[in-house]
């Protein structure tokens, strides 16, 4: 009953963006790669639910979940401006056992991700630090260095 209820409010929190010269993105997490109804997951639903609505892909959450990250990408690319990286090396049982680091260090295929985020042209590479082992300072710079490694090489290569 909640998810309907969201599927039913998501079309009016549209309307309000529109009308407010704002735009509205759908950022997802782990809960949204369940299945829901004839639909093979409840991101679909919701994508579905007003088509105007964009969508900021949370690279870790998909892979966390075991989605497919680029055909999500490629599915929605005409819905995504963001491209959201955060990178992890293990984890456990519990969202509190997950191992994050910084960008290109972990169990994220940071180089594939980038490349399609050129190929369809999204607006901005959106890092995430969250709770590290390492210095988040240092791990943001090597996020960000990674990531300038990866945007550089495309443009040389005549991508975005």
């Amino acid at each position: 009953i909640y998810y309907q209820r969201l599927l039913t409010a998501i079309p009016e929190w549209k309307k309000k963006c529109d009308a407010a010269g704002l735009k509205l993105a759908w950022h997802n997490h782990d809960f949204e790669f369940q299945p829901f109804g004839d639909r093979r997951y409840l991101l679909d639903a919701i994508l579905a639910a007003a088509p105007g609505v964009n969508y900021e892909i949370d690279t870790f959450w998909t892979t966390y979940s075991n989605a497919d990250t680029l055909a999500l990408m490629e599915q929605y690319k005409d819905r995504i401006e963001y491209v959201h990286f955060k990178d992890y090396k293990s984890t456990g049982s519990e969202y509190s056992d997950i191992d994050f680091c910084a960008v290109g260090e972990g169990k994220v295929d940071v180089a594939s991700v980038a490349a399609k985020t050129a190929a369809i042209d999204a607006q901005w590479a959106v890092v995430e630090q969250d709770s590290h082992k390492k210095d988040i300072l240092e791990d943001a710079k090597s996020s960000l260095t990674c990531l300038k490694r990866l945007f550089e090489g495309k443009k040389q290569e005549g991508g975005a």
